[in-house]
């Protein structure tokens, strides 16, 4: 109630969801108990066979059990339990993709329609200012980033999901936008293209009008 009242677009399909994860989550530790004693290693352990069963599920068994347990022993425990599996499948081919081919990054767009959002998935080798790098191509576009994900596997290559939408509330579903961008981070992580150009390219992104915000018209009375 407090969240919709705010405007007409503030209560949206993202905002919902994390409402709703929030329930669920909270629900299930009291139903759990308070004073209930969780032997937390056994119960990881049943998490983590759980998810390494999906992600293999996901990939259509393309990929092992093995594989899955190497590539999720690289990367901190937290990863494994915040991130779906098929995001989990999508990060491993994009990092396996990364390494075979010598590439500056590589990326995938999947559209999360229950969250009403765009996900970008990107892997790139983790140096000191490339998220702000991301950062700033991605929301030069006009797209708003409402929330990421940031790891660092064991060999120093970022594995990232960021959370976007249009600044009118919309899912980012233009392809020909998003390759826009790959190319462009592409040229700034290679340092053929410098943060400053893509900062001033911003406003032919932004212009008035083009993503439908509700504008509201100042008045001033003397009375």
């Amino acid at each position: 109630c407090d969240v919709s009242s705010v405007s007409p677009h503030s209560l949206n399909d993202w905002r919902k969801e994390l409402i709703k994860t929030l329930y669920i989550r909270t629900n299930r530790f009291f139903e759990r108990g308070l004073n209930k004693r969780i032997e937390l290693d056994e119960e990881n352990r049943r998490k983590m066979e759980k998810i390494i069963t999906k992600v293999v599920q996901k990939s259509g068994s393309e990929i092992t059990e093995e594989e899955v347990k190497s590539f999720l022993s690289q990367l901190p425990q937290r990863y494994s339990f915040s991130t779906f599996a098929s995001r989990i499948y999508t990060h491993y081919l994009l990092l396996d993709n990364l390494s075979d081919e010598k590439k500056v990054l590589t990326w995938q767009v999947l559209q999360n329609e229950k969250a009403g959002i765009t996900d970008f998935l990107v892997c790139f080798e983790g140096k000191v200012g490339s998220f702000s790098k991301l950062c700033g191509v991605v929301s030069s576009k006009g797209i708003t980033i409402l929330g990421a994900q940031i790891f660092t596997n064991s060999e120093g290559y970022a594995i990232d999901t960021l959370q976007c939408i249009y600044l009118n509330g919309k899912p980012v579903n233009d392809i020909d936008l998003w390759r826009e961008i790959g190319k462009e981070l592409e040229a700034v992580f290679s340092g053929r293209l410098d943060m400053k150009t893509v900062i001033s390219r911003k406003k032919r992104y932004v212009s008035e009008g083009k993503f439908d915000i509700v504008k509201v018209e100042s008045l001033i009375d003397t009375d």
